[in-house]
């Protein structure tokens, strides 16, 4: 995890292209979108702390990954072929994305945190992160703010590209282990993007707004039959806003049909019910 912060700081499908056989696919500022050996949109399930979501922007303006803050990881798995199924249905390939929890303490409570904070001056990218964590050996908790904007900025051929975007993310958890065997975690994130530029697109991204939330259970057991049994129920909810504020069609040309200027505002939503169970048996 803190490699891949180190390497991408504006959005954490960049990381994936340093795997073999797996790229990312730029469409706008931020919010690339993932490809696994030719694979790509929903042919890819992608999941972020055992949850789905589904783009809510047409033409894949955003990913499952779009909105998890690169800072808010601790692990990312890349799995191609069948065993992706066992995951999630639908799917020829899966990018797991787990997000950071800390270890229960051995009694004591202990307390961390970190904040840091990066700047790249082509494209004036700002890249601010604070989070506090703590836990004993029955609770656990995590809490993380990141706030990531940038501009336009200047390609290899000295052109100026259209590169502005706004991200502000906030994750947290709360964990108990009423037991040594039993895990009861709640999982929560909120992000909003505003304004965030598409250049050679008809229209703009002028909002997303992404609400997570998940229950988690596992409980196991030393002997028997059943050895293990564990479930998650969640809910992911996206608004999205597509405007041409920044866009051609916006200002009025008389050599275009029609040459009056074009007002576009378009919202959709993208919204993600759902529960995994599984048990483990010991023969």
């Amino acid at each position: 995890a803190g490699e891949i912060e180190r390497r991408v700081a504006q959005d954490l499908a960049q990381s994936l292209r340093d795997h073999a056989g797996v790229t990312a696919l730029r469409r706008g500022a931020i919010n690339l979108d993932p490809s696994v050996r030719g694979l790509y949109a929903e042919q890819i399930g992608v999941f972020v702390d055992g949850t789905r979501t589904f783009a809510a922007g047409p033409a894949r303006m955003d990913s499952g990954l779009s909105h998890v803050s690169p800072h808010a990881l601790q692990s990312l798995h890349v799995v191609r072929g069948p065993y992706a199924l066992t995951w999630g249905a639908g799917t020829l390939s899966a990018i797991r994305a787990d997000t950071f929890k800390p270890a229960f303490s051995g009694g004591a409570f202990e307390l961390g945190g970190r904040a840091g904070y990066n700047y790249g001056s082509n494209g004036g990218a700002n890249d601010a992160i604070a989070s506090l964590y703590g836990s004993t050996d029955r609770l656990r908790f995590t809490f993380l703010h990141n706030t990531r904007t940038g501009d336009d900025y200047t390609d290899g051929a000295g052109a100026a590209v259209q590169g502005d975007y706004e991200s502000f993310d906030t994750r947290w958890s709360l964990g108990g282990r009423p037991t040594g065997r039993t895990l009861l975690e709640y999982t929560g994130g909120y992000q909003k993007q505003n304004d965030i530029d598409y250049p050679g697109r008809i229209l703009d991204a002028g909002l997303f707004e992404t609400q997570s939330h998940a229950l988690e259970f596992s409980h196991a057991r030393p002997t028997g039959l059943v050895s293990e049994v564990a479930g998650q129920v969640y809910l992911n909810a996206k608004t999205h806003v597509m405007n041409n504020d920044n866009k051609p069609t916006a200002v009025r040309n008389p050599q275009r049909t029609p040459p009056f200027p074009i007002d576009v505002h378009l919202p959709t939503s993208s919204d993600t019910l759902g529960g995994r169970f599984h048990a483990a048996l010991e023969t």
